[in-house]
């Protein structure tokens, strides 16, 4: 459960370093606190994913520039997604 606080979702302690690297949002490797927010962080990926064919290393640099805040042009070509 994640506790609410006037309709603000606040960081609550978590496992930490659990679950795939690849699709973890910057605050949860090495942090015990963070909000569910990192599950929409990696459905956006996922999203990504699956609109554009990628290969391992691509991928892997596409996330790495979302997760540093760097934006990408990889769905420029697809504005629905």
């Amino acid at each position: 459960n994640c506790e609410d606080r006037k309709g603000q979702e606040v960081a609550i302690e978590r496992t930490m370093d659990q679950g795939t690297v690849l699709y973890m949002a910057p605050e949860q490797p090495g942090w015990r606190e963070y909000s569910s927010k990192v599950d929409i962080f990696a459905l956006g990926l996922i999203l990504a994913e699956m609109c554009i064919v990628m290969s391992d290393d691509e991928k892997e640099e596409v996330f790495d520039n979302y997760r540093c805040g760097m934006t990408n042009t990889i769905l420029k070509k697809i504005p629905e997604a």
